[in-house]
């Protein structure tokens, strides 16, 4: 632990207070049970957390509005992931060396490996479709509004790393179509944010329009000749529609609403989901009947679809995860904890799902069963671990 903040000791325990501002965090540690507990973030005071030292129990609790709740977690060891996955990696941030840098690692944790050792801050990396190459953005220093920032592509292992563009000061959201020929981003300029289209070469980088800053904007269609995507100017705001092959764009819906997050597909192509106002709605991907999705979790951040395409998955209620069929019934929370989860990541067979959590205290990388069963930790760093992205199967 970092000999800069607190804890307190029993024979089997600890409680471990840190400060960010005014906040205090806390959690149990129970070496016997192997529960890890976390945190409350309330301005408490520091004879709260003695008389809380003094109680301490032997299976720890969650701190949260005077509430206990148990959270069990595996601790890091080697993850069984079977022997197709073996065939996989994981990319994801560090800053374990500095500054944020791309990794990647086995899908079990082993073998990590830095791909990226340079001055800028990396961020965002995501596999092409044959697992050959990762896309990331990159910005000189920590994004400022003079920032400049750009999409890059390299090789898997690190190597022929080629800058795509450098006009942009920040990024949300990066894409690679289907066939590997175009990537989709995001990125803010100075004015706004704004959604483009790029040949993975670099070259015709064309700009569909103003978007809301965030991480969930535009989807690719399965078969790679569409990609839908929700601007936000007042007299254009809605969900539309791109051809690919002659980048005309077509507007399906024609709302005020805010839309939250961008569509999705649905698996036959002729189908998407996308939320407006609070609810998911359906329609048909002219645009025609809108209808209401069963009540539900409302997605609050990217909704990843799963690559057998039956589930999708996504962040709701302030950074828990989710899933729920493809239809948008059955929706079923995997993490309840008092720390953030994000950035759910699919395992190409569809049965596992990565994802970062700070439930220790600071970002790392985990893994859990698709149904959310069985989490185990990947990585274990002083630095923060996130944004974790699972490669397709690499031969």
């Amino acid at each position: 632990f970092d000999s800069r903040q607190e804890s307190c000791w029993s024979s089997d325990t600890i409680l471990y207070r840190g400060s960010a501002g005014s906040d205090v965090i806390g959690w149990f540690v129970d070496f016997r049970q192997g529960y890890v507990s976390y945190r409350y973030t309330d301005t408490l005071r520091v004879a709260n957390l003695t008389a809380v030292a003094r109680g301490v129990r032997s299976e720890p609790s969650v701190l949260q509005g005077g509430q206990g709740k148990p959270m069990p977690v595996r601790m890091q060891g080697k993850a069984d992931i079977g022997s197709k996955l073996k065939k996989t990696r994981i990319a994801f941030i560090s800053e374990r060396d500095g500054n944020p840098e791309i990794y990647a690692m086995n899908a079990d944790g082993t073998n990590v490996k830095r791909l990226t050792d340079n001055d800028d801050d990396d961020y965002s990396p995501v596999w092409s479709p044959d697992g050959e190459k990762i896309a990331f953005y990159s910005c000189t220093k920590r994004p400022t509004q003079s920032t400049m920032c750009g999409i890059s592509v390299m090789g898997a292992d690190g190597s022929n790393m080629k800058r795509l563009t450098n006009i942009h000061d920040l990024f949300y959201f990066i894409s690679w179509s289907p066939n590997g020929k175009k990537i989709a981003f995001q990125a803010r300029t100075i004015a706004n944010a704004v959604m483009c289209v790029i040949n993975a070469d670099g070259t015709d980088l064309e700009t569909l329009g103003t978007t809301i800053q965030s991480t969930t904007l535009g989807v690719w269609s399965p078969d790679g000749t569409k990609f839908a995507y929700s601007l936000v100017p007042e007299k254009k705001m809605g969900i539309y529609i791109m051809s690919v092959d002659d980048t005309t764009s077509k507007r399906l819906t024609n709302t005020l609403e805010l839309f939250t997050n961008g569509p999705s597909w649905w698996p036959n192509e002729n189908k998407i989901a996308f939320d407006s106002g609070g609810k998911m709605y359906v329609m048909n991907a002219d645009g025609t009947d809108p209808t209401p999705l069963p009540n539900g979790p409302v997605p609050e951040s990217q909704v990843y679809t799963s690559p057998d395409r039956t589930k999708i998955v996504f962040e709701s209620d302030r950074n828990q995860i989710y899933t729920m069929e493809i239809d948008g019934t059955k929706p079923k929370r995997l993490t309840d904890t008092a720390a953030s989860n994000d950035s759910p990541s699919w395992s190409p067979d569809s049965k596992k799902i990565a994802f970062a959590s700070e439930r220790y205290g600071n970002w790392e990388i985990y893994m859990m069963n698709a149904d959310g069963t069985n989490p185990i930790r990947l990585t274990k760093s002083r630095a923060d671990d996130t944004q974790p992205s699972w490669s397709p199967f690499l031969e």
